[in-house]
């Protein structure tokens, strides 16, 4: 089973008093295609709490299944998400989209999307430029304005010796900096495997993580713990 977030579905429907999906985008996991799967055979079992329906890709034309969980029986309202929805078979070597994103930038929202897209895709040269221009979305957000047009060893030389950046998160940009070259200057000997792709996806999710929502969590956590004090 395949958890699909609230960013993929594009359409929403109204059965038994529940909202639920019924158009999802998705990779397949039969063909790795990205396309938007139709949920046009909704069925509700109220026993289990689940509404669920198969739909075809619309590329291979292979059946994939979808459920949507929900909390209660008779919900007491039809504008609420339900709790959760998944997708079966699951893709392979899928990179789900991290829940986080709503604390980043826009761009950079924008940037990581496309990143996560390019591995899903099977695309790792394009995964490894794609990593490469969210770095430098990460550390343009990171300098002064005036400083936004240095190149991105620049930048990530400015941040660490004007930030408080640990030194293994400044060696972590240089992989993924590296990493993006790779892939945006063609070497028959070197080119981007699916294994250096999910590196560079994991570690992006990591340093956006560090710089974005931990300091965000910390902040919630002194809060709390002023108001316990």
């Amino acid at each position: 089973m395949q958890l699909i977030p609230d960013t993929s579905i594009r359409g929403w429907v109204v059965l038994s008093g529940a909202r639920v999906p019924n158009a999802v985008s998705t990779v397949c996991p039969h063909c790795r295609e990205k396309g938007v799967f139709t949920l046009s055979g909704l069925r509700d079992d109220p026993n289990i709490l689940t509404i669920s329906s198969p739909a075809k890709c619309p590329g291979c034309n292979k059946l994939v299944m979808f459920w949507a969980i929900r909390a209660e029986k008779q919900p007491k309202s039809n504008d609420k998400n339900p709790e959760a929805v998944y997708m079966y078979p699951p893709a392979k070597n899928y990179m789900p989209m991290s829940e986080f994103q709503v604390d980043i930038p826009p761009a950079l929202k924008k940037a990581f999307i496309s990143t996560i897209d390019a591995y899903n895709s099977t695309n790792y040269a394009a995964t490894a430029v794609c990593a490469r221009r969210t770095l430098e979305g990460i550390f343009k957000h990171l300098v002064p304005e005036d400083k936004r047009t240095l190149s991105l060893q620049k930048l990530i030389e400015h941040v660490k010796d004007n930030t408080d950046l640990a030194a293994p998160l400044t060696s972590l940009s240089h992989a993924i900096r590296d990493g993006g070259n790779l892939g945006a200057h063609f070497d028959m000997e070197k080119e981007p495997d699916q294994h250096l792709a999910k590196h560079m996806v994991e570690l992006l999710d990591y340093l956006i993580s560090y710089l974005y929502v931990l300091p965000k969590e910390i902040k919630k956590l002194e809060d709390s713990l002023g108001k316990c004090s």
